[in-house]
């Protein structure tokens, strides 16, 4: 499900279930289409209800939404998970390849909970 707040520029994307290409492929599309026709400043992927695999949210986050997100100016991102192994697994990894290409110009970081997440994306100094 994709959420669109106008008041906060905030984008936010959350993930039930399994996670399939085709479901993969539908939220670049709709993603896509909020970034092109709206001010985005802050997006959130919500992967706490997912059963995703550790590379296939990888590789939607590196070859997908990444490039997306930094075409479109985005400042910051926050990503919502369980805090298992296997999510920080996944945040480090990206961390790492952020860091190492210098490609992109916001910044990522991944929280258990909601509310602090939500606390960086808006409070967090520029």
């Amino acid at each position: 499900m994709i959420k669109y707040n106008e008041a906060l520029s905030l984008l936010e994307i959350m993930w039930y279930g399994y996670i399939t290409d085709d479901n993969i492929q539908e939220a670049i599309d709709n993603v896509a289409k909020v970034l092109t026709t709206r001010q985005v400043k802050f997006f959130v992927s919500d992967v706490r209800n997912s059963n995703t695999t550790r590379v296939t949210e990888e590789a939607w986050l590196l070859n997908y939404c990444f490039p997306l997100l930094e075409y479109n100016g985005i400042k910051r991102m926050a990503r919502i998970s369980d805090g298992c192994t296997l999510g920080q697994m996944v945040m480090g990894n990206i961390v790492d390849v952020m860091s190492k290409e210098e490609q992109y110009h916001f910044t990522v970081q991944s929280f258990a909970e909601r509310e602090k997440a939500m606390d960086w994306l808006l409070n967090a100094q520029a």
